[in-house]
């Protein structure tokens, strides 16, 4: 074996390898966003609860998530417990779950387009990898 095919061996198995890894972590995170989501002390998922907030502004988040307004129930939610941004989020995000209002947070398109980017260069290591093994 030649070095420059042994060369171009290596590099086509270390693209391989890379794209293959990328496209496992673009479609984990996207298609599987539970994984991210924080569970209580116990372990479980939250259930959604708000017991940091009196009755009237629990009220008031629902009213704001029935209504789309899921930034303005986030920052009721961080004023009145004085929780990080962060974590005032997914409070809210398990809150919505609970009380069935589906996607209160939409993707940032940019986002998007960086994850498709992502997946398209992934397929297209993989699949030129694959070609120069072949050769």
């Amino acid at each position: 074996m030649s070095e420059l095919l042994r060369s171009e061996t290596l590099q086509a198995v270390g693209l391989l390898i890379i794209g293959v890894i990328t496209l496992v972590i673009a479609l984990v995170s996207n298609l599987w966003p539970g994984l991210l989501r924080r569970k209580d002390a116990r372990g479980r998922p939250s259930d959604g609860a708000l017991p940091d907030l009196r009755p009237q502004d629990q009220e008031r988040v629902d009213d704001f998530l029935q209504a789309g307004e899921a930034v303005r129930a986030v920052k009721l939610y961080h004023d009145a417990t004085g929780a990080s941004l962060v974590e005032a989020r997914e409070a809210i995000e398990a809150r919505a779950q609970a009380i069935g209002v589906a996607r209160v947070f939409r993707p940032h398109p940019f986002g998007v387009t960086l994850m498709l980017f992502g997946v398209v260069g992934s397929v297209f290591d993989i699949v030129s990898s694959l070609l120069t093994l072949m050769r």
